[in-house]
């Protein structure tokens, strides 16, 4: 019984080492092989968004938001390292800003002040009709947040849509490494 328990508090142990070591999504650490990150994704409610399960597409609530998510893979040792979140289009800037302002003070109150913020049109005339603005590139909202094992991007994508990019630095490195 005493050996049970022992194991059992050394791999709580190992485990909670490597949730520090990697960045967390959704409070899994953004490392391993695909098929059991994705398989403990799916333990927490995640989808994937085709029958395909090799597919790296899954669908599920990411900061109480659904959205689309898209595991990125290492070329060579087929590691986890970033996970990106498309959340759905928006048609009228008024929503889609509050929907980035709302995941901003999200991230805030997670990660603490952010390391980065861009958040501008280029000329005033870019201002006036700001989704067409994403369009063309002349508006621009990005926020980067520093976290443990790595960081988190928010941002406004050129289709009108809220993004977010955990990357995780440890397998950042090893898919450059790799390239």
């Amino acid at each position: 019984m005493k050996k049970i328990l022992l194991a059992a508090a050394g791999l709580l142990l190992a485990l909670t080492a490597i949730a520090q070591d990697h960045l967390l999504f959704e409070g899994v650490p953004v490392t391993g092989d695909y098929p059991t990150f994705s398989r403990v994704l799916r333990k927490k409610h995640f989808r994937f968004s085709s029958k395909d399960h090799n597919e790296p597409y899954m669908q599920g609530k990411v900061l109480g938001e659904k959205g689309d998510v898209t595991i990125f893979i290492t070329p060579k040792s087929y590691r986890v390292y970033m996970v990106a979140v498309s959340y759905p289009q928006r048609t009228g800037w008024e929503r889609l800003l509050n929907q980035y302002e709302t995941m901003k003070m999200k991230l805030y109150a997670r990660y603490g002040k952010p390391e980065m913020t861009l958040e501008h049109f280029t000329s005033p005339l870019a201002a006036n009709n700001p989704i067409a603005s994403l369009a063309d590139g002349t508006c621009t909202y990005v926020t980067n947040y520093r976290a443990p094992g790595g960081e988190v991007i928010l941002s406004l994508s050129q289709d009108a849509r809220v993004q977010l990019f955990f990357m995780d630095a440890e397998g950042m490195e090893a898919a450059n490494r790799e390239q």
